[in-house]
């Protein structure tokens, strides 16, 4: 997953981190009573804005060019790239419609 570290006003860097987790489950499904417990978590690299901004914006432009409606956009590219929604909406919104 990737998180936005803000470093300063103009400056934003991008820190992979991945969490390993417990799952207690106290019902009969995770959707009746479920408690998640942190064990740990890692930071596996950082990356420049610059180094993770050409290959989101190619892939929303290319996503736009098909005729993928924006709020598809956002959603599928969060995921694929582990970003939150915002920082895509961000991305999107420079795309000329």
């Amino acid at each position: 997953m990737l998180l936005p570290v803000r470093v300063s006003p103009h400056r934003r860097v991008w820190a992979d981190v991945s969490f390993r987790y417990e799952k207690h489950i106290y019902a009969g499904s995770t959707e009746d009573v479920a408690r998640y417990t942190l064990k740990y978590g890692r930071v596996n690299g950082v990356y420049e804005d610059e180094e993770i901004a050409h290959d989101l914006k190619r892939t929303v432009a290319g996503m736009l060019r098909r005729g993928v409606p924006r709020q598809q956009v956002v959603e599928e590219t969060s995921a694929l790239y582990g970003i939150p929604e915002e920082c895509v909406e961000e991305v999107v919104a420079a795309v000329p419609a």
